[in-house]
């Protein structure tokens, strides 16, 4: 199981009444921030280079972080389809 570098992208002001807050980043497997935060009031393009190499062979699973063992399936098993929902949404 491989780590992934995440990348969060936001465009900034005001659309249709709808604020948009920039401050786009990229972060690395480990949680540095390889680029910005961009800014929030200006245009601004972040770039970062990543080593793929580095997603490859930082492991996450241990006995207290097991990417796929700690997922919060009761939060969405019902919007998949996978169990009855108790809400009545």
């Amino acid at each position: 199981m491989s780590s992934v570098f995440m990348a969060a992208a936001d465009r900034i002001g005001v659309e249709r009444g709808q604020p948009f807050l920039g401050r786009s980043m990229i972060v690395s497997p480990t949680g540095e921030i390889l680029a910005g935060p961009a800014s929030f009031d200006k245009e601004e393009i972040v770039v970062a280079e990543c080593n793929l190499e580095e997603a490859r062979t930082r492991k996450r699973k241990t006995r207290l972080n097991h990417l796929v063992l700690d997922r919060v399936t009761d939060v969405y098993d019902v919007l998949l389809g996978y169990e009855e929902n108790p809400f009545n949404w």
